[in-house]
């Protein structure tokens, strides 16, 4: 799932987003992975950095499967 996404980006922007890449790819293998009752939003900022980030938005429904 994040592989599709870093393929997407170019190849600079996804090597200043590796860390944050790597801690959504937690995120997501950690959970949850059931239905969803209310909107989860996380974002894995890149340090020292004012703009660059990953964000993982789930709306509603199930997610991760």
């Amino acid at each position: 799932m994040i592989d599709n996404l870093k393929n997407k980006i170019p190849k600079k922007a996804s090597e200043i987003r590796e860390k944050s890449f790597s801690k959504a790819e937690k995120f997501i293998k950690q959970g949850p992975h059931e239905v969803i009752s209310s909107p989860i939003v996380r974002s894995f900022k890149v340090k020292k950095t004012k703009k660059e980030r990953v964000d993982i938005e789930i709306q509603k429904g199930k997610a991760f499967i």
